[in-house]
Formats: C-alpha cells, structure tokens, sequence
C-alpha cells in the first residue's frame, strides 16, 4: 500500500522532469534561507529540486530491491544513475573545478555533489579544496548555507578529511553560526541565521537549521547503522577522534553519545588522555608536578611565574610581577622528570621580585601522552558490531597496542586473541578495527614497545 503511493509519487516527478536536460527543474523553495542567496529565503533551484529527485529514486530502488520487485529496481537504479549524468553536465565547471547554480555557493552545492559521488576521482582533491578554501578564506569559518547545505555540509567535510573544520564551523559563535543564535540568548533554533536578541527577523523556534543533528551521533560519537542491515543487528561504530590537534578531539575533551534501538541501548563515549598538570601554591610551600603515568615524561613548562600569577590551569597570567628567569628555573628542573618539586622561595627563584608583596607559584607542565584517548562502547543484545579505534595522525597501527579492559587485544601489528567479547580485528591507514559481540567494552591505546 505505502509503496504503491511512493511510487506514484515518483512517477509523477519524473513525468514533471525536464525531458530534454533530465532535470528536475520545478523548485519552490531552493536552498531555504541561505545568505548567499541575498535578501528573502525562496530562491528556486534546479540543482536542489534535482538533488532530491536522485535521492528519492535511489531510496525507492532499494526499496523494491528489499520487497523483491526487480522490473522497478532497474527502472529507478536506470533513472537515478541518467539524472546524475544531467546533474553532472548542468552544473559542473570543469574548469573551475566547482559546482555552479544561481543562488547557490560552494557550500552547498558541492556537499550536495559529493554525496550524490558524481564528482570525478581526478577533480575530487581540488573540489574539496575550493570548498575548503570558501569556507575559510571568503567566509572567514563562517557558514553561508540554508537549509539544505546545512544538513550536508558538516558530514561531507567529516568523510572528506576536514573533520577538523567542521568542528570549526559547529563551534563557531559569531554571526552566522549555532553559537551566535545562543550568544543571542537563544533557546531555540531560529528559521534564519539573521536577527538578534532585540530584531527578530523570522521564527524563533524552528527546525530549520537542525539537519545537522545527525553529524553528531555518526561522526563525532561514531554510532552507524551498518550498510544493509536491518533493525541495528549489525552495527559500525566509528568516532573521528582528532588527538593531533591542540585542544584535544579537535575541540572536544570527551563525547558520550546513546541511541534507545529496538535492540537496546546502543552507546559510544570517548575521552582523551590531558597532558596537562598545574599547581599553584603559596610562598615558601611546594609545588609538585607529577604525570600520572610512571611511563610518562614532562616534555614542556608551558607557564611558569614566581610573584603575583593569577587565574586558574589553563589560564594562568601575570597579574603585577614575576621573577625573570621563573621558566628557565623551572624547567631545567622539570623537563624530561616524571614528576619534579619546586620551592616557592626566593632562594630557588635568586631573589624577590616584588619586595613587601605575598607572593605564590603558579607551574602549568604538559605530560607525554602514553594514551591519547580511552573508548567506551555498549552494544545491545542480538547485535554485533565493528568499533573502529582511529590511530593518531601521522602513526600507523604498528606503533599502539590495544586493550580491552585489562586484556591485550592488538600487539605487534596483529590481534591478540583472548578476550571473549572481541572476536577479530584488522587495521587500515587510519584505524584499528574490532569484531564484537553484545556487551560493554573499554578500548585503551598505549604505545608500542
């Protein structure tokens, strides 16, 4: 009955469709709310009312490939793949390396691109690129998209290797941007990135740029359903974790996600490892600075002032004085040590730096990270799934070894069997992959020996 009504549906767009370019040319509402498209949200657009229109044949092909109607899976399958060669010859400067249309940026209309995957491999490199560089250089991180970028953009750039400039954009809070809705004092989304707490230029609470909700749950907390399979009974958990970038996970110290399937609770968390240690006592007291590890090393004093240091780890400054050589002192006493003391004393400092004045020690150290990050999965019962641990950038899977809880799961490049819910594992360039069963698993990277 449902697919019987689908399939009318469909039917009367292709009948809509432009013969002669393959289109469908009929739009209303376009790219809803973009900037780029100047003044007013309704700018019609032939590639985002083409866009759907492949998206919507590709769903119903798989639809009669599952209900076993073979004459419709080559009919659609057929249609889909002309309509992303027309797609392809109509918006397509091969030249300028971009995906062009009236009203529309590079923010949308090459993530719509990509995930149709009409871009040629030989182009792929220097479209990203030419997003990228809009994204960055003439948007200065700002996104420009209505909603239907919206929804794309931040996941495309996650499969595309800029997980770090995602992050950027859903960080970002100033105008246009999530954050500066909540700057605004905003407790709901709003129809348009334009207005403020004082103008409200459109809705105030609606779902318009919401589409990226997903984003969330699949790439930074990893939680997929694996292709093909049905009801969650197969599972791929793969979080882009970014322990490279300063500031930990590219922005995030830790993530916990959970999705209630018809299965059970489905979760993945993941928490880096800080590097970083602090102390700040008063004069003529001890500072200790230890890493947590016995394996770890302090490898930089990243803020060191005996006199008048304000704030708090991570924020420490110089508020009036500070003995001139604090930072030399301490780290030709704390570099390379496990852990070190200090003596807030004029002693060790070689003089007062502020007579008549109480004074204090303020020490921030960062640590070598003999693990950058620990993984949380719960899979629910009947399921089985995949969990990919990514490898920090520029390591291979032959420099970490592996636990799972307290047992060693991958070693010397290669699984370890012994740990009953873990049944296999394989690596590729940017992670290690794990076979599980149902149940609760904690994965731990550690550096080889």
């Amino acid at each position: 009955m449902y697919y019987d009504g689908v399939v009318e549906h469909m039917d009367q767009l292709i009948a809509e469709s432009n013969h002669t370019s393959g289109l469908l040319t009929m739009s209303r509402y376009g790219d809803w709310c973009s900037l780029q498209q100047g003044k007013g949200c309704r700018k019609a657009s032939a590639l985002v009312s083409s866009f759907y229109f492949i998206i919507q044949m590709d769903a119903l092909a798989a639809a009669a490939n599952t209900l076993g109607k073979t004459a419709d899976v080559a009919k659609y399958t057929e249609l889909a793949q002309k309509t992303r060669a027309a797609f392809q010859t109509a918006f397509y400067d091969s030249s300028a390396k971009m995906y062009v249309s009236p009203s529309l940026g590079p923010q949308t209309s090459v993530p719509l691109a990509l995930f149709l995957g009409v871009v040629p491999a030989a182009d792929l490199e220097a479209v990203v690129g030419n997003l990228v560089d809009d994204i960055v250089t003439t948007n200065q991180y700002h996104m420009n998209t209505g909603i239907v970028g919206t929804k794309y953009i931040l996941p495309m750039l996650s499969t595309h290797g800029h997980h770090d400039l995602a992050m950027a954009l859903a960080s970002q809070t100033t105008f246009p941007s999530w954050g500066y809705m909540v700057m605004q004092t905003a407790t709901t989304l709003w129809e348009s990135w334009e207005g403020s707490q004082y103008n409200a230029v459109s809705s105030r609470n609606h779902i318009m740029f919401g589409g990226q909700g997903s984003w969330y749950y699949q790439y930074i907390a990893g939680l997929n359903v694996a292709p093909m399979s049905k009801g969650w009974e197969s599972i791929l958990i793969a979080p882009q974790i970014t322990p490279e970038i300063p500031g930990v996970g590219g922005g995030l110290d830790a993530v916990d996600a959970t999705i209630i399937t018809q299965r059970g609770s489905l979760r993945s968390s993941w928490e880096m490892s800080s590097p970083t240690v602090c102390a700040m006592v008063a004069e003529k007291e001890t500072a200790n600075i230890a890493c947590g590890d016995p394996n770890q090393k302090i490898t930089s004093i990243d803020f060191a002032s005996f006199g008048t240091p304000q704030g708090t780890c991570g924020n420490f400054s110089v508020f009036n004085c500070s003995a001139k050589d604090s930072m030399d002192k301490v780290k030709a006493a704390c570099i390379g040590q496990n852990n070190c003391s200090i003596m807030a004393s004029t002693t060790f400092f070689g003089g007062d730096p502020c007579i008549d004045v109480r004074k204090s020690l303020a020490i921030q150290a960062a640590c070598s990270l003999s693990s950058p990050y620990t993984m949380r999965v719960s899979i629910p019962v009947g399921s089985t799934a995949s969990v990919r641990t990514p490898l920090p950038k520029g390591t291979t899977s032959s420099d970490w070894t592996v636990s799972e809880g307290t047992t060693t799961v991958w070693k010397a490049n290669a699984f370890v069997a012994g740990d009953p819910g873990v049944s296999a594992a394989t690596a590729a360039s940017t992670y290690i992959e794990f076979t599980v069963g149902s149940g609760s698993y904690v994965f731990t990277l550690g550096k080889a020996d």
